[in-house]
């Protein structure tokens, strides 16, 4: 796994990343209309409205679509350069060896906002329960991970706000908005 691989079929790898994003968009469109994001008191003396245990976990795979989809966003971009891509996960191994390739052919802006955004999913930086450097891409993949002792606290979830789940859908649309604007800058 040293070297990088060829594609062996024209597979456009954006449509690929754009179809992770759009149902993690879909989640949380889902979300942001219901009364109070989905939260509700299951019991009387509750101190606080939760999500079930359902929405919780759908919450957890909405965050992995986004990872995955900007693992396959920059993957794409690199295919689209030189036809090759890393069979690796590591978010900031693959944007570095993507900044390599493209920094002569791009607007510098456009690559330190999606180096910005992908920094933020790779440190799993949406609250002071997930910061995790995520080196192989799988802690919102998994409940556990065998090479490292550590599991998510899902508790999170119950802490996101209207204007979480609103920054989540800010950050999609400007990951596709991004690859829009670099996938055509190469040419």
């Amino acid at each position: 796994m040293n070297e990088p691989k060829n594609i062996q079929f024209e597979k456009h790898w954006g449509s690929w990343a754009e179809g992770f994003l759009k149902l993690a968009e879909k989640g949380l469109l889902y979300l942001k209309n219901q009364k109070n994001i989905g939260k509700v008191k299951w019991f009387k003396n509750q101190p606080k409205k939760l999500f079930d245990l359902g929405i919780g976990h759908m919450i957890i795979a909405i965050i992995w679509n986004i990872k995955h989809g900007i693992e396959l966003l920059i993957k794409a971009l690199g295919i689209n350069l030189n036809k090759q891509y890393w069979k690796k996960h590591d978010l900031d191994f693959l944007i570095k060896d993507l900044e390599l390739k493209m920094k002569d052919f791009c607007i510098e802006k456009h690559f330190q906002l999606l180096e910005q955004l992908i920094r933020k999913y790779y440190e799993c930086n949406f609250s002071q329960k997930t910061i995790f450097v995520d080196k192989e891409n799988t802690f919102f993949k998994y409940p556990e991970l065998d090479s490292v002792s550590v599991s998510l606290d899902y508790s999170f979830v119950h802490e996101l706000k209207r204007k979480d789940i609103n920054q989540f859908l800010r950050d999609i649309h400007n990951l596709k908005k991004l690859y829009s604007l670099l996938e055509g800058q190469p040419q």
